[in-house]
């Protein structure tokens, strides 16, 4: 580390720089993390979504077969009836009821039969997600384990970093540390070098005299976009 207030500077620009690389790939890989822990919460969800239908599937099966055997019942009660009877006319009647459950029961078998093929559909389309989820939480699982690796790798290099700054912060110039701040709140790049004569933040082209001052290590700031400039050959 060099002993140049300058050069310390500029060490702690850079050290910022890296700095704010780093938090913005941890920003990245939160957004990550967020995306891919819904993605696993979306499938739990589904399968759940799913498991519930089965059942609301099953105990409509239930309900429709107890209709059936309600029907059923009424049948048998009416032939006993009408196996006892001896008049003609109530004889009639009881046929004529026992006709209308046998027709009741033959649309309920229809209605049945549909709710077992609804419940089937059901358990099928239940095992193909379950099926399809195993691999697919695997590969998320798998990245969210890669994420918060990456994570934790960055959140150690963030520490070190900051270490270092604070050690860069030593005998460099009041002035230029509150400029560099303020600055630093406006702009990503409140500290850039000087290429071609001119700032290459805005491009703002620099004056002779300026020139001569930034050869001669001087840091300066732009009268366009007030960023604070340097000429890499004048650290030298």
């Amino acid at each position: 580390m060099s002993d140049s207030p300058f050069l310390r500077f500029i060490e702690l620009v850079n050290i910022d720089r890296k700095i704010h690389s780093l938090v913005q790939r941890q920003t990245s890989l939160d957004k990550s993390l967020d995306v891919t822990n819904k993605q696993r919460t979306d499938y739990a969800l589904l399968i759940e979504e799913l498991s519930k239908k089965v059942l609301q599937l099953k105990k409509n099966v239930d309900l429709q077969e107890l209709e059936m055997k309600v029907l059923d019942e009424r049948e048998r009660e009416k032939k006993k009836m009408i196996d006892n009877l001896s008049d003609y006319k109530e004889y009639q009647a009881i046929k004529n009821e026992i006709e209308a459950i046998q027709r009741l029961q033959i649309n309920h078998e229809k209605i049945v039969l549909e709710a077992w093929n609804q419940v089937e559909a059901a358990q099928e389309l239940l095992k193909k997600k379950e099926q399809e989820s195993i691999a697919d939480m695997q590969k998320l699982d798998d990245d969210v384990a890669k994420l918060v690796q990456e994570k934790t790798f960055i959140d150690g290099e963030l520490s070190d970093l900051r270490m270092q700054r604070d050690t860069h912060l030593v005998n460099i110039p009041k002035e230029w540390l509150e400029k560099y701040n303020i600055m630093g709140q406006r702009v990503d790049n409140p500290v850039v070098p000087i290429e071609q004569n001119s700032c290459s933040g805005c491009y703002q082209q620099l004056i002779a005299q300026d020139l001569v001052r930034a050869r001669h290590g001087a840091l300066l700031q732009c009268k366009k976009c007030f960023r604070l400039l340097y000429l890499p050959d004048g650290m030298k």
